[in-house]
């Protein structure tokens, strides 16, 4: 019985050193032994290694996000595009390596920080733009119809407005732009409908049957999301303020501008519009309206000297001018009709002014190719 006990703890201090030598690997790092310990040393670098080529190509993605970001608003950004971000786990950066008058051909490069040493991946990518290149005075889905008035049109490129349904017009319409020197010359008008009318049309080319414009796109949920201050039902401002400069005020409901109001920022409208009298930011800074519903402006009537509604404009409806002589400087977007109506002899003067701080798309991006390089 003591020489069979013998024999198994014998037996187990063999299967023991068996196992330590192996764990161990004889030595591995002086030796060079290929032990089970080795093994496991080896697969945990793999898998930081693996952990690293997925991190990397993620930064890299976030490189091109960011990018596709900045472009989807300013597509003139990308002519030289450069930018790059470091973070605790690597660094991306990515510009732009070639580029067309219709696209852009990107580099990201993200970098993971892998022990002492760093993994890079690549990707390129080509994108396109389609839809609304020129800065239009106005911009319409539906009909452009002015009735009885005179309108005055200047713009700030050679389309200055363009009606993806019919214009048509009965009183004197002058539509203007400026050469690249700078001076005063006729401007042209585009549509994708037909253009008819009874009164007079002093403008450059007048296109009718031309090819729809790809209008700006709102995501209302985002919009809603980022603002800083909400108000939950019908609001009204007499003769007051509302928003702030550089960010987002969230009207959910119907609102209506009464008197000589001061508004800045972007004001949002999940519902109609009315404004009664003018609506304008202060000096220096800037306004933009972003409405779900209809936008009616009426500015009864007053003789101004100087714009009442100073503002960049979009309604997912329509946009109707009361009678009377309204003057707006900013641009007009509209995907329904838009209307100017007098009954006596109106007028409505429109000029353009950029808002750089514009919320809108006003041209939709495609990925034409996206290719990891390595």
């Amino acid at each position: 019985m003591n020489q069979q006990r013998g024999s198994v703890l014998l037996g187990s201090v063999m299967l023991l050193t068996v196992l330590s030598m192996i764990l161990i690997g004889v030595d591995t790092q002086n030796q060079g032994g290929s032990g089970l310990m080795q093994v496991v040393n080896s697969e945990h670098t793999w898998v930081q290694r693996d952990y690293a080529n997925v991190t990397a190509l993620n930064l890299a993605e976030a490189g091109l996000e960011k990018a596709l970001d900045d472009m989807s608003t300013n597509w003139a950004s990308g002519n030289g595009y450069s930018r790059s971000e470091t973070f605790a786990i690597g660094q991306y950066s990515v510009q732009t390596v070639g580029s067309t008058s219709s696209s852009y051909t990107l580099e990201a490069a993200g970098s993971a920080f892998f022990n002492d040493s760093v993994v890079t991946r690549k990707v390129h990518l080509t994108l396109t733009k389609e839809g609304v290149e020129d800065p239009y005075t106005i911009l319409t889905n539906g009909n452009l119809n002015f009735k009885k008035a005179s309108v005055t049109i200047n713009g700030a490129s050679d389309v200055v407005f363009h009606t993806n349904g019919n214009f048509h017009y009965d009183g004197a319409v002058a539509v203007y732009t400026e050469d690249e020197s700078g001076q005063t010359i006729y401007g042209d008008i585009t549509a994708s409908g037909n253009i008819d009318g009874n009164g007079t049309l002093a403008s450059g080319t007048a296109t009718a049957n031309s090819p729809n414009v790809t209008l700006p796109t709102i995501n209302f949920d985002q919009l809603k999301t980022d603002s800083v201050t909400q108000i939950d039902g019908n609001y009204s401002v007499n003769g007051g303020s509302l928003g702030s400069s550089g960010v987002i005020t969230y009207i959910d409901g119907n609102l209506t501008f009464d008197g000589s109001v001061t508004a800045r920022g972007t004001i949002v409208v999940d519902g109609n519009l009315d404004i009664t009298g003018s609506v304008k930011p202060p000096s220096g800074e800037t306004l933009e309206i972003i409405t779900k519903g209809n936008v009616d402006f009426d500015d009864q009537g007053n003789s101004s000297a100087g714009p009442e509604l100073v503002a960049s404009v979009y309604c997912e409806g329509n946009f109707k001018l009361r009678p009377g002589s309204p003057w707006i400087e900013g641009f007009v977007v509209a995907t329904g009709n838009m209307e100017f109506t007098s009954a006596n002899a109106g007028s409505l003067r429109m000029d353009y002014q950029e808002n750089p701080d514009s919320k809108l798309t006003t041209f939709k991006t495609s990925i034409a190719d996206w290719q990891e390089v390595y």
